[in-house]
């Protein structure tokens, strides 16, 4: 997969709807400034909140004179409030003096109360503060692909290359495989499973279905087939970010069975070039690209010669014209493709009977063997043989018939429904996401599941150890073909992406690319997402968008909440003494009437007692202020006059 690039900036998320959906795309530096940023915001939203509060519980009480002065000093805290937490002390500790002289009334329990409120406003604002801005991240972490190199690798010069060809299927299967394996019917989910919108696509499975060819090919009986059903697919869920109008529904149907080979088998004889002796067992399930007239050949002196499991399949596209392989009648499907895979099993030795009908093996020996003295079971057969019939469909979710069921394809081969897709009338959008999935489709089967991995692609693969296999359950054959449906799951999850992304490096050459091909195309190659981006981060529009909005207008309710009082008090002439008690209990104003009444009464005493000559009477006032004689009388009177002031 190439280098995943993704989009920065405003889009529509239409798993969420336009609305809930709307997102907002940044890199991961600008995400840490945004939140930041947004944690101050919020906290400054709660300063401006406990302004409010303050302004409305001063305003509310009755202007008035207490002997003590508590009311006026509570006014005056109120009234200078800068920010909760310091109000809350402030509060707190004017309250709680009264409490410890054992003064203390219903006003002081709603100072305390006043201070409790503002402490749980500061808390409240710190708390909003740290949680909301990583809450009001999209709810998905879905990121937009930039698509600006989306396309295909050059199918053309692949073929020309076979090797190069068969390293292309293997790598894709492998990678499929490996997130298969971490990540369908896994929980809790890994991280690497967020590479996708969905971690998995969700399907069912039936058992004793009837086999989907020629009963004279089923194992055992007519009832032994296993269907895996992935019902209908938003391509919403499969990454394609589509408004309702552009979806399309996809289906895939995959139904199994053991099959028997000992009537299509033939022993054969040969003598190399060197006049070695071989004989071959060759199976006739239909001949491969006319050239041969056989399907599979098995040396016999390879299940003795200590080798491990190996696996082939062979692929069969229904109304395909030059097919690679042609199946005989008894398992040929006009209305699906058909997927061989054959098993040998060579010299792999069980350590307990095996009743599955795909790795049966009951063929006891006791002796010596990989250095060990023991009781082994080898294969019932030199091999074992499934197959599977795979349909898909396509459906178009917004056009109907007269009964209400959407227009669909029929439930058919990859080529059928590719045939047919431009017969339900889907949109142009939609027409594009069904001919991406065409390409994908070849390989997305149990075929390309196993795509050259020969054993590997196995899970009974995971508990042989120098060709010594633990115990296998009697459905081995039906955990290895879920493993493989899985398997083409993701094959189709990773396609989607590496077209946004556009093909890897190593077959980047001379790439089939479609972005600017056409708009629809353009338009296209920029819808697709991806589940989680390490380079950045989505936010909910919709979440910035209400926490700027609330917050905002907290803040302007703030600033002009006294302006409108003050206008309003105007036009109904009420109210007008506590108005004028908010200015007065303004600290300025209050230092600047304490200031004028020093100043009013050294002149008073100027007056009565005359000026000494050459002397300033500030100085003189200080000079007797500070004398030791009159420090305990003016401290004495300052405390007297401090609830005055107050």
């Amino acid at each position: 997969m190439a280098i995943l690039q993704t989009y920065i900036g405003s889009w529509i998320n239409y798993s969420r709807g336009p609305i809930f959906g709307a997102t907002i795309t940044f890199s991961t530096h600008t995400t840490d400034i945004l939140q930041g940023c947004l944690a101050l915001f919020i906290n400054y939203v709660g300063s401006q909140f406990w302004s409010i509060i303050s302004f409305v519980m001063h305003q509310a009480s009755r202007p008035r004179t207490d002997a003590d002065g508590f009311y006026q000093a509570r006014q005056v805290i109120l009234r200078n409030s800068a920010a909760p937490g310091a109000t809350a002390w402030e509060l707190f500790f004017l309250g709680s003096n009264r409490v410890k002289e054992k003064n203390y009334d219903k006003r002081t329990f709603g100072a305390v109360g006043l201070a409790f409120l503002a402490v749980l406003i500061y808390g409240g604002s710190l708390v909003a503060g740290i949680m909301i801005p990583p809450r009001i991240k999209a709810a998905s972490g879905e990121s937009l692909i930039l698509g600006g190199n989306c396309g295909f690798s050059n199918l053309t010069r692949i073929q020309m290359s076979p090797s190069l060809s068969n390293l292309k299927q293997k790598q894709d299967t492998i990678t499929a495989a490996t997130y298969a394996r971490n990540c369908y019917g896994v929980d809790p989910k890994p991280p690497q499973c967020k590479r996708f919108t969905r971690p998995e696509i969700a399907w069912t499975s039936k058992s004793n279905v009837p086999c989907p060819f020629h009963l004279t090919l089923c194992k055992v009986n007519a009832s032994t087939g296993y269907s895996m059903d992935t019902g209908y697919i938003d391509s919403l869920d499969l990454g394609i970010n589509a408004a309702p109008q552009d979806r399309l529904l996809f289906r895939k149907a995959t139904t199994c069975a053991p099959l028997m080979a000992k009537k299509l088998a033939k022993l054969v004889n040969e003598t190399d070039e060197f006049g070695q002796k071989h004989t071959h067992i060759q199976l006739y399930f239909g001949p491969i690209n006319g050239i041969l007239n056989y399907t599979y050949e098995y040396d016999l002196a390879t299940g003795g010669a200590g080798s491990g499991y190996n696996l082939r399949s062979y692929l069969a596209y229904a109304q395909l014209e030059t097919p690679t392989w042609s199946p005989i009648p008894e398992l040929n499907r006009t209305d699906a493709d058909v997927s061989l895979v054959i098993l040998a099993q060579n010299s792999v030795a069980y350590i307990e009977p095996v009743d599955d009908p795909f790795f049966a093996a009951h063929v006891d020996f006791n002796g010596i063997y990989q250095s060990r003295n023991a009781t082994y079971y080898f294969a019932d057969t030199y091999f074992h043989i499934l197959a599977c019939a795979e349909q898909y469909q396509y459906c178009n979710p917004n056009s109907h018939d007269t009964d209400g069921q959407a227009h669909c394809t029929e439930l058919s081969s990859s080529v059928a429904i590719q045939r047919q897709a431009s017969t339900i009338n889907l949109s142009p959008f939609a027409l594009v996401t069904a001919r991406l999935f065409d390409m994908l489709l070849p390989q997305a089967n149990i075929f390309g599941s196993i795509g050259g991995s020969g054993a590997a692609a196995l899970r009974a693969s995971d508990i042989i150890f120098h060709q010594v296999s633990g115990p296998l359950p009697n459905n081995q054959w039906i955990i290895e073909v879920s493993a493989w449906f899985e398997t083409a799951l993701a094959r189709i999850q990773h396609g989607v992406v590496e077209f946004a992304t556009g093909p890897p490096d190593a077959f980047a050459s001379d790439p089939v690319l479609m972005n600017g091909r056409t708009e629809i195309w353009g338009r296209f190659c920029s819808s697709i997402k991806v589940g989680d981006a390490d380079n950045q981060q989505s936010f909910s529009a919709l979440g910035v968008g209400l926490t700027l909005a609330i917050g905002g207008t907290v803040i302007l309710v703030s600033w002009c909440l006294e302006w409108f009082v003050k206008r309003l008090r105007k036009v109904l002439k009420k109210g007008m003494d506590r108005g004028e008690q908010w200015k007065n209990d303004d600290m300025i104003e209050l230092l600047q009437d304490g200031r004028g009444t020093g100043s009013k009464v050294a002149e008073e005493e100027t007056d009565e007692g005359g000026e000494e000559p050459g002397v300033d009477p500030s100085q003189e006032c200080l000079r007797v202020n500070t004398e030791p004689e009159n420090q305990e009388a003016n401290a004495a009177g300052t405390m007297e006059r401090a609830p005055e002031s107050v």
